[in-house]
């Protein structure tokens, strides 16, 4: 039950997240107000999701995972809700501003604290043996939520687009009340997880820090930089490059989805190969997408480099909790903020390169590997040193 309701947690964050991206020229148009004005207010709260998350992190270490999930997951249905009930009720764009704003700020405040709670909920009562694997449900779940998100809305398109917001909101109240009505069906965490526990120093795995960084800058600029990269690369028009974007992107998550729980699920005993492959991996993906001449071999490039992350992200993941399970919260938060960092920069990186060199916007996959590789291999080394704690 507390993997399910963990994955179900995070399914309905990328929902939420997902429909609102799916349903913005709908926004626009209804609202009156501008596109520079909603991708603003979605910066400021990813900004706040990185600033939040190591707090939120820490509290869960302090007072246990399911009070937090249930408290910032109730925020984050409240805000979202309030704010489809503006856009729906309201005529006043000021007033819809208004509400947008607030509720946005609360809403990237309240979901730094929804993922460390949801992964550290999911890992209470399982051997640091299947750590890894129970990340990787974790992971998927989120592309799984953003698959799902446009597609809810646009089959409720058939007979209203609004109703498939209203739908996705009772989604997010009936998980909310499950998390209530399940909380009796389960155990305690363990008196110690309840420590206020020593923050852990940055210093001591920066490198795996490091490659969370640096995996989601490069994810960052694959995915604001690849509509315009097909387009120019196949020379489509936009309707018709925007229809191979979503193809492409819907792929890269249905490989996420499979590969990351079936790898971390057979090959999270032998840590070495697992680390191999998603290297190679990566390594293969960048090089495929940085030399891709045709949308197929683009394709293909976004499906490995998506299934990378998903096999990358809950190994390194379970070694920095393995090495100080009184601070999984707390780490927790830390990867969720770097992270975030690494999406947004990524992002900003994606639209320079579009702006300097469209043609060759994804010449820098060719260092994915390289770079990937090279942090793995220092922390490796720290480890055979000895200037790294053992995992517990």
């Amino acid at each position: 039950m507390k993997l399910f309701l963990a994955v179900a947690t995070v399914i309905v964050m990328g929902l939420f997240q997902s429909s609102l991206l799916a349903t913005l020229p709908w926004i626009i148009e209804r609202t009156g107000l501008p596109a520079a004005f909603w991708s603003v207010l979605v910066a400021a709260s990813l900004i706040l999701v990185a600033v939040s998350s190591p707090v939120w992190g820490r509290r869960t270490d302090s007072h246990g995972a399911l009070p937090v999930m249930r408290l910032t997951m109730g925020l984050v249905v409240v805000c979202y809700g309030l704010l489809i009930l503006a856009i729906l009720a309201l005529s006043s764009p000021l007033w819809i501003a208004v509400v947008a704003i607030v509720t946005r700020l609360v809403y990237g405040v309240a979901t730094g604290g929804v993922f460390p709670s949801a992964q550290r909920f999911a890992l209470a009562d399982k051997p640091v043996a299947q750590w890894p694997e129970t990340l990787a449900y974790i992971q998927a779940s989120t592309h799984a939520g953003r698959v799902m998100g446009p597609g809810i809305v646009a089959l409720a398109a058939i007979w209203s687009l609004p109703l498939g917001l209203v739908l996705i909101v009772l989604l997010g109240v009936v998980l909310w009340l499950m998390q209530w009505y399940f909380a009796a069906g389960v155990a305690p965490e363990p008196p110690g997880n309840r420590e206020s526990a020593v923050a852990p120093g940055w210093s001591e795995d920066w490198p795996l820090y490091a490659l969370g960084f640096v995996i989601t800058l490069w994810v960052g600029q694959l995915q604001f930089a690849l509509g315009p990269y097909i387009q120019n690369l196949a020379d489509l028009d936009s309707v018709t490059a925007s229809q191979w974007t979503g193809t492409v992107l819907m792929a890269a998550s249905v490989s996420a989805v499979l590969a990351g729980p079936l790898g971390n699920r057979w090959l999270s005993p032998m840590p070495r190969i697992l680390g191999g492959l998603w290297l190679g991996v990566f390594t293969l993906g960048g090089i495929l997408l940085a030399a891709s001449s045709s949308v197929l071999g683009v394709g293909v490039a976004v499906c490995l480099i998506t299934a990378g992350l998903t096999l990358a992200a809950p190994w390194y993941g379970s070694i920095l909790r393995a090495r100080r399970p009184d601070a999984q919260g707390q780490v927790s938060g830390r990867l969720i903020s770097v992270h975030t960092i690494g999406f947004g920069s990524g992002t900003l990186f994606g639209g320079l390169m579009l702006e300097l060199v469209p043609e060759q916007a994804m010449a820098a996959f060719y260092l994915l590997g390289p770079v990937a590789g090279t942090l793995a291999l220092i922390h490796h080394l720290r480890v055979r040193a000895g200037t790294v704690p053992p995992t517990v």
